[in-house]
């Protein structure tokens, strides 16, 4: 909740020589030529550059809401591609389930913001003070695809097609400095696994062996206003019997990550007492192709 003095101002990024540096340096991870670098960072480019750092409440007119639809495309496609170049073991019908989860995961807010942060993204972006304090990793993520998808499109106006490629070249300069783990854990996240978990217990032949499993999982959150927090519980539920139990509750800031969190810890109470979920063999083989 915004104190009733806050005053919401206009953020003005940085619009000077810096900028235009700041775009040089993004570009040149694609190791392309200093002189398609200047093609693609003159005063008429630089405008959409520039669009590209613009949240909606700043400019409601020129802002980055269609470079980011372009962008997301763009990085989908070169996502997968990279992937299929980095881990060449996983290019089959078994790695598909894989590759599609390393998707999910560096196409996720979180990948993107790590991008953002990395290479500073935040001194250029023009935005609301409001904006913000509430939603600057939603902004961060919209930025890093807007600049994407304006250079996809730059570069297609000199030699359609070769946008991709640049893109490409760039993620990849990117990622190829990141660790990129195949581990399980690592893999899903809490919840995906607590709910594999709970699945794997209830099947017929390992049904009732653990006594701390004997429903379905269901979440359930609500928001405190006054203390502006999420409140995450999971409960158990049997639908056979009605039966319905607390298991946990958390409070937090952030919906997903409190979520998450809370999964994490019931995970490791149910390790504490020696109900966990195998990991298969294919996942253990896996985790040494990690890099």
């Amino acid at each position: 909740m915004m104190d009733e003095n806050f005053v919401n101002e206009k953020i003005h990024g940085k619009r000077d020589d810096s900028f235009r540096a700041f775009i040089r340096s993004l570009l040149l991870i694609s190791k392309v030529k200093s002189k398609y670098i200047d093609a693609l960072t003159t005063d008429e480019n630089m405008k959409y550059y520039k669009i590209a750092f613009t949240h909606k409440d700043y400019d409601s007119t020129d802002n980055y809401e269609f470079f980011e639809l372009l962008g997301d495309a763009t990085l989908n496609k070169c996502l997968v591609w990279y992937l299929k170049d980095r881990f060449p073991i996983l290019n089959n019908a078994e790695g598909v389930k894989v590759l599609s989860r390393l998707k999910i995961n560096l196409v996720s807010k979180e990948s993107f913001c790590r991008i953002a942060r990395d290479y500073n993204f935040e001194p250029y972006i023009s935005f609301t003070s409001e904006m913000r304090i509430k939603c600057i990793d939603s902004i961060l993520e919209d930025c890093v695809e807007a600049f994407f998808g304006v250079t996809e499109l730059l570069v297609n106006q000199y030699y359609d097609g070769l946008g991709y490629k640049i893109c490409f070249n760039i993620l990849k300069g990117i990622l190829d400095k990141r660790e990129i783990s195949l581990r399980y854990q690592d893999l899903y996240d809490s919840i995906t696994r607590l709910k594999e978990c709970f699945d794997y217990f209830s099947s017929p032949h390992l049904s009732k062996k653990c006594p701390y499993i004997w429903g379905k999982l269901q979440f359930q959150a609500f928001k405190d206003m006054e203390r502006n927090e999420q409140v995450v519980s999971i409960f158990q539920f049997c639908k056979a019997s009605g039966r319905k139990e607390i298991i946990a509750q958390r409070r937090g800031k952030v919906l997903d990550e409190t979520r998450r969190q809370m999964c994490e810890e019931y995970l490791q109470f149910l390790e504490s007492k020696q109900y966990s979920k195998p990991v298969s063999k294919y996942y253990q083989m896996l985790e040494k192709y990690s890099n």
